[in-house]
């Protein structure tokens, strides 16, 4: 220290600021939400050069990134998070919430073949959907006829042919569906007796002679 007048002057000593951290943009999250067939959600966002991104703000287990990428599969419906981003090397935090939809409900259809019976002529296929299904209003039923490779839509769920069908039981956008034998009885009774003509009493007169025929329908 150098004294003059009395007054103390130190040496000059040199400070460098550096410059402000840039603070990383806010990643721009897509999500996919769970649908009738994944029952999970999934999140993806571009990753930024120099910056890492993690699910907590300690950056302790990292996204990594592929070709610039990031792709997070298998969230559970239902469920929310934050995606934190971070300038490497620095304290420069930003984030962006999620939220993961529930999976849209799917109906339950269970069915059963039509037995034959004889006195009915035509079936309901709405007869056909067991007690452990979905049911109206909760679900809506469509009803289709199958013919080998065709597939018919019906406008009713009345039919009087036998055959295979298809119910189709839906809930918005998600469905199930469940094919159904049909066999429409034919229960006639035809009996069919021929008898020989004779002029018995040489009178010509022909008579009609035949066995007699005993049956029982049951």
């Amino acid at each position: 220290t150098v004294q003059k007048d009395g007054i103390c002057i130190s040496e000059p000593t040199e400070v460098t600021v550096n410059p402000q951290p840039e603070t990383p943009a806010a990643p721009t999250v897509e999500v996919i939400q769970p649908t009738c067939e994944v029952a999970t959600g999934e999140i993806t966002f571009a990753a930024d050069q120099g910056v890492e991104y993690a699910f907590e703000n300690t950056f302790a287990n990292p996204l990594v990134p592929n070709n610039g990428i990031i792709t997070v599969s298998g969230l559970a419906a239902g469920s929310s998070g934050t995606v934190f981003a971070r300038t490497i090397d620095t304290d420069c935090v930003v984030s962006t919430n999620y939220s993961i939809g529930d999976q849209p409900p799917t109906p339950v259809l269970e069915v059963m073949d039509a037995e034959p019976e004889c006195g009915v002529s035509e079936v309901d296929l709405l007869d056909l959907i067991s007690g452990g299904s979905t049911q109206s209003p909760t679900a809506t039923f469509t009803f289709f006829e199958l013919d080998g490779q065709t597939i018919t839509p019906l406008q009713s769920s009345i039919v009087t042919e036998s055959g295979t069908y298809r119910i189709r039981s839906s809930i918005g956008e998600c469905f199930v569906e469940r094919d159904v034998n049909v066999t429409i009885a034919n229960c006639e009774l035809l009996i069919d007796k021929t008898v020989e003509a004779v002029d018995a009493a040489n009178d010509g007169i022909l008579n009609a002679a035949g066995d007699i025929i005993d049956y029982e329908i049951t």
